[in-house]
């Protein structure tokens, strides 16, 4: 994997998730896409698995850094977990399609929403709660925001998945289809 590319790309997701998230939020404004997501899982579905679960990790301490929280861990610990969980799907994914990177998009956003509530909740609840902390409807929030970045993710796959030979992602094996 290209390291200066994928920096340059986990930079520019990440600066556009910071600045646009006011822009792209619906209702009363909690509710948003994280652009950062499709990123993560377009690098597990085509990095070797020890570069995948390394970029999923920088990806998600680099969110806990920019949360505004004074605790590295919930998004990192989240992360890793997305990668794990697209490394053993991708076997049986159609890798180019842009609808696996939405509907992983999808599923990392549902289980990075359920780890980052179940880590900062019980956090809560041994330190104390946060005025204002109700895990139930973050959660509920977060699984919206999910969907919503599934939409995002889509858009996001129209330009990552032809950027796959820049990268320099090992080639995948055909296992029973020759290419014509």
């Amino acid at each position: 994997m290209n390291r200066i590319l994928f920096a340059v790309l986990a930079w520019v997701a990440l600066g556009l998730e910071t600045g646009l998230r006011p822009a792209f939020a619906v209702g009363d404004g909690r509710i948003s896409p994280s652009l950062v997501l499709p990123v993560a899982v377009y690098i597990a579905l085509f990095a070797t698995p020890l570069a995948a679960t390394w970029g999923c990790l920088i990806l998600g301490v680099l969110l806990d850094l920019t949360s505004g929280r004074a605790v590295v861990g919930p998004y990192a610990l989240a992360y890793l977990l997305l990668a794990q969980t697209v490394i053993q799907a991708r076997g049986v994914m159609m890798r180019r399609n842009p609808i696996v990177l939405v509907l992983l998009s999808v599923l990392g956003g549902i289980i990075v929403s359920i780890v980052v509530v179940a880590v900062l909740t019980f956090r809560a609840l041994v330190y104390g709660q946060p005025a204002g902390w109700h895990g139930g409807a973050e959660l509920g929030v977060r699984l919206l925001g999910a969907l919503y970045t599934g939409l995002v993710g889509f858009v996001m796959a129209l330009v990552l998945l032809p950027m796959t030979e820049l990268f320099g992602f090992p080639q995948e094996v055909r296992r029973f289809a020759r290419r014509s």
